[in-house]
C-alpha cells in the first residue's frame, strides 16, 4: 500500500484529500498590488501624451514647367516641430488644380532635415518632401494647391496657391533630322540624331532665344561671361530604346563665332531643381557633336523611358575687354611725361661745356 501523502494548508492543517486552495493574506496582496500600481503610474508619467492633431504642420508648394514638353513638376514640403518622443507624421497629401484633384501620395519616406534650414530652433524637426509630375499639361496658366490630411497627432494644413505658366515646343513630323532658322537670325541650323533604335526620332523641336521667349529660361539666370550667338535649341526624341545613348550633330551657320562650350538649362541627377550646366562636346569648325544617355545627364526627364528632353545651346565665351584709361589717369601720365621732359632739358643746360684748343 503506497505511503500516505499529506499537505499542509494555509492554516497549518494537514489535508490528505480534496482540493487544495492557496489563500494569500490580504496584507500581502495589498502590498503587491500597490507596487504594481505605482510602477504603472511611473511608466505613464514618462510617456508623452499628445492631444488629437495637436502638432501644427506647414505645407509648402512650388511648381515649374518644362518649356520643351509642357510637363509640370510640383514640389511639396510638409514641415513640423514636434516635441521629443512624438511619432512621425502619417496621412496623405493631395494636389488640386482649383477643385479638381490631380494626384496624391502617402507620407512614408522621411528625409533628414537639410543642413542649416531647421525652423524649429534646433529642436526636433520633421519634414516630408515629395514631387508630383504632371505630363504634357496644356499650355496656359495653371494654379495648384497641396492639402495635407493630418493624422491623430499632426494637424492638417493647406499650402498657398502656386501658379505655373505652361508652354511647350511645337510638334514636328517624326524623323532623325530637324532644320530651321536660329533664334538670332544667324542662318539655318540642322540637328541630326543617331542611335536609340530604328524608331527613335524627333517629335518636338524649335529654336528659341535665351531670353524673352516663353520657352526661355528664367530672366537673369544666364551664366555670367557667356553668350549664345545662335540662341537655344529644344527638342524631344521619342520611340527610342530605354536607356540608350543618343548622339547629336548640330551644324551651325558657316559664319559663326568660335564655339567653345554647350550649356543646358534643366534638372540633373544631382540637383532636380532646373539650373545651368555644361555637357561635353566636340567642335569641328561649325559642327558641334554631343551625346546624351536616356535618363542621364542632359535628359531633362531624368528617366530611362525611351524619351530624351533637351534645352540648351552652343556658347561663345565673352572676351574680357582691355580696361580703358580714365581721364584722370591720362592727365596724370601727361603731367608725368612733361616733368620728365623738363628735367632732361634742365640737365642739358646745366652741363658745363669744354672747348678744346690746339696750341702751336
Amino acid at each position: 500500500m503506497p505511503p500516505e501523502r499529506k499537505v499542509l494548508n494555509n492554516f497549518g492543517q494537514r489535508k490528505t484529500s480534496g482540493t487544495f486552495v492557496a489563500r494569500v493574506p490580504l496584507a500581502v496582496l495589498s502590498r503587491v498590488f500597490s507596487k504594481i500600481f505605482l510602477l504603472a503610474c511611473l511608466t505613464i508619467a514618462i510617456l508623452p501624451v499628445f492631444a488629437d492633431a495637436s502638432i501644427t504642420t506647414t505645407t509648402t508648394l512650388s511648381g515649374s514647367a518644362n518649356a520643351v514638353t509642357g510637363d509640370v513638376a510640383l514640389f511639396v514640403n510638409i514641415d513640423a516641430c514636434p516635441p521629443a518622443g512624438a511619432p512621425n507624421a502619417s496621412g496623405t497629401v493631395q494636389f488640386f488644380e482649383g477643385s479638381t484633384a490631380v494626384g496624391s501620395f502617402t507620407l512614408t519616406n522621411f528625409l533628414p532635415p537639410p543642413p542649416n534650414t531647421n525652423p524649429c530652433g534646433g529642436g526636433p524637426y520633421m519634414y516630408e518632401r515629395a514631387q508630383l509630375t504632371l505630363l504634357a499639361v496644356s499650355p496656359g496658366t495653371h494654379t495648384y494647391t497641396a492639402v495635407y490630411s493630418g493624422d491623430t497627432v499632426y494637424a492638417p494644413s493647406t499650402s498657398a496657391r502656386s501658379t505655373v505658366n505652361v508652354t511647350a515646343l511645337p510638334p514636328v513630323p517624326p524623323g532623325q533630322s530637324y532644320s530651321g532658322p536660329t533664334a538670332t537670325q544667324t542662318g539655318t541650323a540642322t540637328l541630326q540624331l543617331s542611335g536609340g533604335g530604328p524608331l527613335c526620332g524627333f517629335t518636338r523641336a524649335a529654336f528659341f532665344p535665351a531670353v524673352g521667349d516663353p520657352q526661355s529660361p528664367p530672366p537673369a539666370s544666364q551664366p555670367p561671361g557667356v553668350t549664345f550667338p545662335h540662341g537655344l535649341f529644344g527638342f524631344v526624341t521619342s520611340g527610342c530604346t530605354p536607356g540608350a545613348t543618343q548622339s547629336f550633330t548640330l551644324t551651325l551657320p558657316v559664319r559663326t563665332q568660335a564655339i567653345t562650350e554647350y550649356w543646358k538649362y534643366g534638372p540633373t541627377p544631382e540637383s532636380p531643381t532646373p539650373h545651368w550646366y555644361r555637357i561635353p562636346i566636340t567642335v569641328n569648325g561649325s559642327v558641334v557633336t554631343f551625346s546624351i544617355v536616356d535618363g542621364g545627364l542632359g535628359d531633362d526627364d531624368l528617366t530611362a523611358n525611351g524619351t530624351i528632353v533637351d534645352a540648351g545651346g552652343p556658347v561663345a565665351l565673352i572676351a574680357e575687354p582691355i580696361p580703358a584709361l580714365s581721364d584722370w589717369m591720362l592727365k596724370t601720365m601727361a603731367l608725368l611725361m612733361t616733368g620728365i621732359g623738363l628735367q632732361a632739358l634742365a640737365r642739358r643746360h646745366s652741363t658745363p661745356r669744354y672747348r678744346l684748343e690746339r696750341r702751336a
